[in-house]
């Protein structure tokens, strides 16, 4: 089983990063309720089709279309940004050829890989991801599925995970990025002993595209902190999102 990744050009937003193929919602996308109100998840679940083929020109099943998570930005990237983001992941699987031809302008580059060989290539400071796109990572690879049936059925009997990311320096100029589940997270405080759950960049930077970027020496660009037996992750941090 592998993932689609997807390089952004330089000039884009977060440039140089490896992403999921993703993007905004459209009029098209948009899903009422009887009573009038947008069916937030179903409509996502439409950009997320739309957008893959957009960006890819590989077709993809809506119906397998499997809720991983939704993702909501740190409250001081809100504020420094005046706006904030709500971001669904869906894993899914492709229809017909798995041929993927990307415009070589928004997207540079593509590559399927398994979740794990991605981590790894992270752990030795070639592939840039974002903390989203390394968490989700870590959870297909978690999943030890070889199938996207197996997959699919897997995540099924998951409840999506909310992901309120909290963001903050360590003493030694470090940045966390705390998880619901973690002691740090309710205060934005990575100092707080207790549980852990958190991605640690490998070096200091005030600049957030230079601190997820490889460092030298090829060390990891992002390490997990997660307290074992899942301590860290409660009922209460892998709530449903409605």
């Amino acid at each position: 089983m592998e993932a689609l990744l997807l390089r952004k050009a330089s000039r884009q937003r977060f440039g140089g990063f490896w992403v999921f193929p993703g993007g905004n919602f459209d009029s098209a996308d948009t899903v009422q309720r009887a009573d009038g109100s947008l069916d937030v998840l179903a409509t996502a679940r439409n950009a997320a089709a739309r957008e893959a083929c957009e960006e890819t020109q590989l077709r993809v099943h809506r119906a397998s279309l499997a809720f991983m998570s939704h993702w909501l930005p740190p409250p001081t990237e809100v504020a420094k940004r005046g706006k904030g983001f709500s971001t669904f992941f869906f894993a899914g699987r492709g229809e017909g050829s798995t041929s993927v031809d990307v415009d070589g302008s928004e997207i540079t580059e593509h590559v399927w890989l398994r979740p794990d060989d991605a981590l790894a290539s992270n752990a030795r400071g070639e592939l840039k991801l974002l903390p989203p796109t390394w968490m989700t990572l870590e959870v297909l690879a978690r999943c030890r599925c070889t199938t996207v049936d197996g997959l699919l059925e897997h995540l099924g009997q998951l409840e999506p995970t909310a992901y309120e990311t909290r963001s903050a320096p360590l003493p030694d100029g470090r940045m966390a990025y705390l998880f619901e589940g973690d002691a740090g997270w309710p205060t934005s405080d990575p100092t707080i002993a207790g549980a852990r759950l958190r991605l640690v960049t490998a070096h200091a930077s005030s600049n957030p595209r230079e601190e997820l970027s490889p460092p030298e020496g090829g060390a990891a660009i992002l390490t997990l902190q997660r307290t074992p037996a899942g301590q860290a992750q409660s009922a209460e941090a892998r709530r449903s999102v409605t």
